[in-house]
């Protein structure tokens, strides 16, 4: 909403005799109201690829719900797993015929899947969907087996110099399998992969010794971590975390440029018309400027951010470039 339209209700409530609280109230719900309607059509339909209960469905569902607070509109999630996201990708691609489909989705869709699996069909994530905000970080926690000698960072990394470290990750081409070869290759180090059908069964594994180590995403790692089952090495971020201030980032311990984090963005199919992208925006901005949504976000062991459009557009064609070269150094071959 532009600078007249604000002023305007605000003389409209002190015409009114309405008190300053109640002026902001108003002023607020102005703000947040779409101002091409789309959005007071019928429900707004969001689609997460993934199942319920996990951290991005969470967040997602945090911010959704905040936004429905503040401007009355309403929200309907559904979880579409399935072809590592793709199913959902395809669904907020196609939209609605009164409004899009709004994917809350991880930056893999765009950055990973495109170099594992091609296009999906007739169907390019790449070109289909446009990137609206971006909400959230999620860096991963280096974890060993209480029992694997190495202690710190470094003494993981002199050991895997000279000896092969067994490894596992919920998947080829997840985030605890690049992430792990990314390190491997800054640091030289012997690696054995050993991917499993998801997140669980590689940390039921990891714990029973069964492997020696992962790099897991904080909400799966830190019970574990506190329990004494696991023990952690070091963060990918670029800055340490609240939840492990004393743990030492990778970055931090001599290899500057290591960053390895899953992003958590807004999509919507490519067709979506500049407008309507201008008022999600908007409202996505408004809410995560807002210190008790972000909190929320900071419980399940993600990091909240707020990031316009352009910088997401340029974060995630880096982030692309990078992937698909590790990928094709790994080897592993698109499916």
């Amino acid at each position: 909403m532009d600078g007249r339209r604000s002023s305007d209700v605000r003389a409209l409530a002190a015409e009114d005799g309405l008190d300053r609280r109640t002026v902001l109230t108003i002023v607020t719900a102005a703000l947040l109201a779409p101002e091409t309607g789309w959005a007071q059509q019928r429900q707004i339909s969001v689609v997460v690829p993934f199942p319920a209960g996990g951290s991005l469905d969470a967040v997602g569902r945090i911010v959704t719900q905040a936004i429905a607070e503040r401007s009355g509109l309403s929200f309907v999630v559904e979880n579409k797993a399935g072809a590592n996201g793709s199913i959902a990708a395809r669904a907020a691609a196609q939209g609605q015929p009164d409004g899009p489909t709004w994917l809350v989705g991880h930056d893999a869709l765009v950055t990973v899947n495109p170099a594992l699996y091609g296009k999906q069909g007739s169907f390019d994530p790449v070109t289909e969907l446009k990137v609206v905000h971006g909400l959230a970080q999620s860096p991963s926690i280096l974890v060993v087996h209480p029992g694997f000698g190495p202690k710190t960072l470094a003494e993981f990394i002199d050991f895997g110099r000279r000896n092969e470290i067994v490894y596992a990750s919920g998947g080829l081409g997840s985030a605890g399998h690049l992430t792990m070869e990314q390190l491997g290759r800054a640091c030289g180090l012997k690696l054995r992969h050993v991917p499993y059908r998801g997140g669980a069964p590689a940390v039921t594994d990891l714990i029973a010794g069964q492997v020696s180590a992962a790099f897991l995403a904080i909400g799966g790692a830190m019970a574990h971590v506190e329990a004494d089952k696991l023990r952690a090495l070091a963060v990918s971020s670029l800055q340490r975390i609240s939840q492990l201030p004393q743990l030492p980032t990778v970055a931090e311990s001599g290899y500057p440029d290591f960053e390895s984090v899953e992003m958590f963005f807004v999509f919507v199919g490519s067709q979506t018309s500049a407008s309507q992208i201008t008022d999600i925006a908007k409202q996505l901005a408004l809410v995560m400027g807002d210190e008790a949504v972000r909190g929320k976000i900071r419980t399940l062991g993600v990091e909240p951010i707020s990031m316009p459009a352009q910088e997401a557009e340029a974060w995630l064609a880096k982030a692309r470039e990078a992937k698909t070269r590790l990928i094709s150094e790994i080897g592993i071959k698109p499916q």
